[in-house]
């Protein structure tokens, strides 16, 4: 979905919405919630975001809320395949 400044952007684990901002700066907000997993998965999710965020080179300055969905329990997976679905959604929806 695309309004004149928003963009949605629907991964298979996550939703990522991003509005245009008039500051000199990106920011990142992390909205994830208890039914993802436990405080060890949540904290996994929202340290891959950051470190992705941290790490990108943004052209256009931009906010980005970043959800989980609430489909995915990510308690049956390892830390590696949350990291890289994670990975995934992220690098699809900030090209």
């Amino acid at each position: 979905m695309r309004t004149r400044d928003t963009c949605v952007s629907r991964g298979q684990s996550l939703l990522i919405i991003s509005k245009i901002n008039k500051l000199d700066n990106s920011r990142l907000g992390l909205a994830i919630s208890k039914k993802a997993g436990n405080a060890v998965v949540r904290n996994t999710i929202k340290r891959v975001s950051r470190e992705f965020f941290r790490k990108k080179e943004f052209s256009i300055n931009k906010d980005y809320l970043i959800i989980n969905k609430k489909t995915i329990n990510f308690k049956k997976y390892t830390t590696e395949e949350i990291k890289k679905s994670i990975k995934s959604d992220l690098e699809r929806s900030f090209r």
